[in-house]
């Protein structure tokens, strides 16, 4: 149909720009475009791809709220069993970016690690893994975060846009960081161990 058309070409020129700027500018215009003419579509298959393209358009604004609530009305749609494997795929990479923008950090690890074990080939895993990263961070599973931000980092960094390889190396610093605290704070523990050991019960406690 020549709405999902129009989203792809839409799309596929924000991609191609280079500056965040533009890159917004695009992404917009394909939002409100698809947003135009989605009214006139019935609920269907073709609908869900649609959905899928609007949600795209709203990662590549940073918009997650928008994209989790786009994400949500494709998954209320009867048809959504229909969809096919690479939809599948862009669905649970847009869920796991949007969920994680509003803060339901377990529903984004859960998506972000469907999507990595099903994408074998797919140019987003760079960006996975740093999502994937930030939803371990919140949930304080230091040891996970680490070895995401590390994959994104050693296999993902050079093919990423600029803004994504500042992500990957904040969150690759955050998990380094938050992995020495951990150490540190088991070190202390054991050495307050050593001297007292009683002292581990009331710290424990204490925590």
């Amino acid at each position: 149909p020549a709405t999902i058309l129009l989203g792809r070409v839409l799309l596929a020129q924000a991609q191609a720009q280079t500056d965040p700027i533009e890159v917004h500018a695009i992404a917009r215009k394909c939002q409100d475009e698809l947003r135009a003419r989605i009214i006139r579509l019935l609920d269907s298959v073709e609908l869900l791809e649609v959905w899928l393209r609007a949600g795209h358009a709203q990662f590549l604004m940073e918009r997650p709220q928008r994209c989790y609530e786009t994400m949500l009305s494709l998954r209320e749609s009867p048809y959504f069993d229909d969809l096919g494997p690479q939809q599948f795929l862009d669905y649970h990479f847009l869920l796991g970016f949007s969920a994680l923008g509003v803060g339901k950090v377990e529903l984004a690890m859960r998506a972000l690690e469907w999507f990595l074990i099903h994408a074998e080939d797919d140019g987003r895993r760079g960006r996975a893994y740093v999502l994937l990263a930030e939803s371990y961070l919140a949930q304080q599973r230091f040891v996970q975060a680490r070895a995401a931000s590390i994959e994104a980092r050693k296999r993902h960094l050079v093919g990423m846009p600029s803004d994504w390889r500042q992500r990957t190396l904040r969150v690759w610093a955050r998990s380094a960081l938050a992995r020495r605290k951990v150490r540190s704070s088991n070190s202390n523990r054991w050495c307050c161990a050593g001297k007292n050991p009683s002292s581990v019960c009331s710290w424990s406690i204490r925590c």
